[in-house]
């Protein structure tokens, strides 16, 4: 019985590339978002727990680009969302600018 030999690594870029893929559209409600932001995230800290940190990473990355990127410019973003949960959200926002920075 032959053995797999482990694939290298893929790059950050191709990760990248990956994980925003078809990651939005305009036709969805603002809901559906926030709910995919919550399981991407999820999904990101279950793989990590196992180890496999390609695909935490990219869930981490789907759950980040929806939450920075993409909620904001929703159409029903000012509308729908209370002041706590914009200010929610820019928490999420100053975390991660302030842990890029690497404070």
């Amino acid at each position: 019985m032959a053995t797999l030999a482990p694939h290298p690594p893929s790059s950050i870029a191709d990760l990248l590339a990956c994980a925003v893929d078809s990651l939005w559209d305009d036709t969805k409600e603002l809901k559906h978002f926030l709910c995919l932001a919550e399981t991407y995230c999820c999904e990101g800290k279950e793989y990590y727990n196992k180890g496999d940190l390609e695909n935490a990473f990219m869930y981490f990355v789907k759950a980040a680009t929806l939450v920075l990127d993409k909620i904001p410019t929703h159409r029903d973003y000012d509308v729908k969302l209370k002041p706590v949960h914009k200010n929610n959200l820019d928490l999420v926002h100053f975390f991660t600018t302030f842990w890029r920075v690497g404070y």
